[in-house]
């Protein structure tokens, strides 16, 4: 077959699946499919993938372990030793029609195929099609180039990439690395890596690399995305991008790199959403990356990067949302909504609270946060890495909901200038039940807190969120209740 492919490009343990994909139904038509029967090895990839498919037999399995002290995928395979040979080739047979479903995710019985026929077949099959070996040979050229080409985007080698896309590689490919039959993998483009490995105290090897890649079509809208319905994390590459924006110390360089982008069509109201779902409970997070920007103020008094993002279409009220649910209750047990503006008004800069509602900051929008109740009147334990998580025992009757009017957070701050701005603006005194959005419904179940813990809480929250106050309220609970534990043991040994 030429240089174009050989039995080494071909992994150790190849299944139906990963054969399929590695020649691609334009290489090996569907009315062959029976071919595929050739080259199937009478056993599953995995004998445990079998006993997980196959209903009863893991638990069968492990109990086996137990009994004989042995491993889980000593037992599995003990399990499927003892079947008959009729019996091996109805399972494989049952995994192999299950592997050719039309299912979103191709089983765990996936069935080995043998390389050696595999590939000698494929030698045959090119032979008869040589225009298929030549269409294939340049499929894997292309590949090998991809893969070189996120090679020097990381390494920022701004001349290697341009080479290798004048060569073939795309700028437009997409990795995906460690996707299986439960997991959807990790994906990503040459930019987002770049993106990663952009140190800002030296911009200028990125904006090279970027400015090529940018010209030869990458997506500037392109997310990464890893888990699936069970665990799924989005994040945009303009987040990323803007993350590293904050950081740059050169204006100049600020500007030049983030309208690089914008020319090219890229939508800065991107969010990054990180949750979990499954095992009766789950989180979801949604964040900005421009709030690092508004947070660099703090240090940098220049205001030309976030009037920037204003005028390229930055969507003014974004919000920052932090929540946990448990499945089998019908309450939100934290709920946390803080808006940009809420973020401005914390750095004390009166120039960007008043050019944030020139733009249309909404100034009735009060930021929810929540604690939990339960040992709350001590928060100044030290932490203890050691303590088991049970969370799950929080209930309705254990949060308090904070609700902080645009006010009540100028006031904390200090500030009596941003106070009257804000008042200027139309900024209720008390919170607005009518257009504080939907968070505020849920406040309607707890309660305001108390002057003081509300001041505790929103320490917590500017030195970087209540998720931390709750953090530290629940590792001294749950010290309470360690402690409490030991003095009862203690109490019955001197019985």
């Amino acid at each position: 077959m030429g240089n174009g492919v050989s039995l080494s490009d071909l992994p150790e343990t190849l299944t139906i699946v990963e054969a399929k994909e590695l020649i691609a139904v334009e290489f090996w038509p569907n009315e062959n499919e029976s071919l595929w029967d050739n080259f199937l090895v009478g056993e599953p990839k995995s004998v445990q993938d079998w006993a997980a498919t196959e209903g009863g037999r893991m638990r069968q399995a492990n109990e086996m372990a137990k009994e004989r002290e042995c491993g889980d995928a000593q037992a599995c395979q003990i399990l499927w030793d003892e079947h008959s040979e009729e019996e091996k080739a109805a399972f494989i047979k049952e995994g192999y029609d299950r592997e050719n479903t039309n299912a979103p995710r191709p089983s765990k019985y996936a069935l080995k195929v043998e390389r050696e026929k595999f590939f000698e077949a494929l030698q045959m099959h090119f032979d008869k099609n040589p225009h298929l070996k030549a269409k294939y040979e340049d499929k894997r050229r292309v590949e090998g180039l991809n893969h070189q080409l996120f090679e020097a985007a990381q390494a920022l080698d701004a001349k290697k990439c341009d080479e290798l896309i004048t060569s073939g590689a795309q700028a437009t490919f997409i990795r995906m690395k460690g996707k299986n039959a439960w997991y959807e993998g990790n994906s990503a483009t040459a930019l987002s890596e770049a993106i990663k490995k952009f140190d800002p105290s030296e911009p200028i090897p990125f904006i090279d690399t970027a400015r090529v890649l940018l010209n030869n079509g990458a997506d500037v809208h392109f997310s990464s995305k890893s888990g699936n319905w069970n665990r799924l994390s989005s994040d945009p590459l303009m987040c990323d991008l803007t993350e590293k924006v904050a950081e740059m110390q050169t204006l100049g360089n600020q500007i030049t790199l983030l309208m690089m982008f914008v020319d090219k069509g890229a939508e800065l109201n991107k969010k990054t959403r990180k949750g979990k779902q499954g095992s009766f409970n789950g989180w979801e997070k949604i964040t900005w990356s421009v709030f690092d920007i508004v947070k660099k103020v703090r240090e940098n008094q220049d205001l030309a990067i976030p009037k920037l993002y204003l005028e390229c279409g930055l969507d003014v009220n974004c919000a920052a949302s932090y929540w946990a649910v448990n499945m089998d209750e019908q309450f939100t047990s934290n709920i946390e909504h803080k808006t940009l503006l809420h973020e401005t008004i914390m750095t004390g800069n009166l120039d960007l609270v008043k050019m944030l509602l020139d733009h249309g900051a909404d100034v009735n929008q009060s930021m929810m946060m929540t604690v939990i109740n339960k040992s709350s009147s001590n928060t100044n334990g030290t932490d203890d890495e050691n303590i088991e998580d049970d969370s799950d025992d929080v209930g309705p009757e254990d949060i308090t909901f904070f609700v902080l009017t645009c006010l009540d957070i100028a006031a904390e701050v200090g500030s009596e200038e941003i106070s009257e701005a804000l008042r200027n603006a139309g900024a209720p005194e008390v919170q607005c039940e009518e257009k504080g959005q939907g968070y505020l419904k849920t406040a309607n179940r707890g309660r305001r807190g108390r002057e003081d813990e509300c001041k505790v809480a929103f320490k917590f929250w500017k030195d970087g969120g209540t998720g931390k106050l709750r953090e530290k309220i629940e590792r001294e609970r749950k010290k309470e209740e360690r402690k409490r534990k030991k003095g009862k043991k203690k109490g019955g040994k001197k019985k």
